[in-house]
């Protein structure tokens, strides 16, 4: 008998094929054990960020000097309260009126961010959270430690991570099968 990760569907009692969601057994046997932790050891945790008060203007050249798509927004305290995209700065212009452009550019951040977003920890799995970044169409998370922002995980980062623990994988079944 094959493994199951080389078997087809299977049809069940009625004659139909089973479900997609059984098709994907083989999926869930071989999930991601990395973790954030790991990514970001080889990324690095330098992480940028930006206050309520800053202007959409200020954040707009933060994002391009640096050359990055979003920078998390923080309280007095340090704590994370929301998350500025280049998507959030692309809706507030399509959202306001011809002629109304500087406004935006020198309203606060906290006008146009994306409020108390979803985070992650440095434990938890590359695929758990490709698989809610892709549920929820977002391409960055703050990654929480102790209550505190210690660093940024794009979708990027995890499809990459997770491509080369994929050629890891394929690579050791190569050599079990030369021998």
């Amino acid at each position: 008998m094959a493994p199951v990760s080389y078997q087809g569907p299977r049809a069940n009692e009625a004659g139909q094929a089973s479900s997609s969601q059984d098709s994907n057994l083989a999926y869930e046997k071989v999930k991601s054990e990395t973790n954030v932790a790991s990514i970001l050891s080889d990324k690095g945790v330098t992480v940028f960020a930006i206050t309520e008060t800053t202007s959409i203007a200020a954040a707009t050249t933060e994002l391009t000097i640096k050359k990055i798509g979003v920078l998390p927004v923080i309280d007095s305290q340090g704590g994370l309260v929301g998350i500025l995209s280049e998507r959030d700065i692309v809706r507030a212009f399509a959202e306001c009126e011809a002629g109304q452009e500087q406004a935006v550019l020198s309203s606060a951040v906290r006008e146009i961010m994306t409020p108390d977003p979803i985070t992650c920890t440095t434990a938890d799995k590359v695929t758990d959270l490709m698989e809610i970044m892709t549920e929820k169409r977002f391409r960055h998370m703050p990654v929480m430690q102790g209550g505190m922002l210690c660093g940024i995980i794009s979708i990027r980062d995890l499809v990459d991570s997770r491509l080369t623990e994929l050629e890891l994988e394929t690579l050791k079944i190569k050599q079990l099968m030369v021998g």
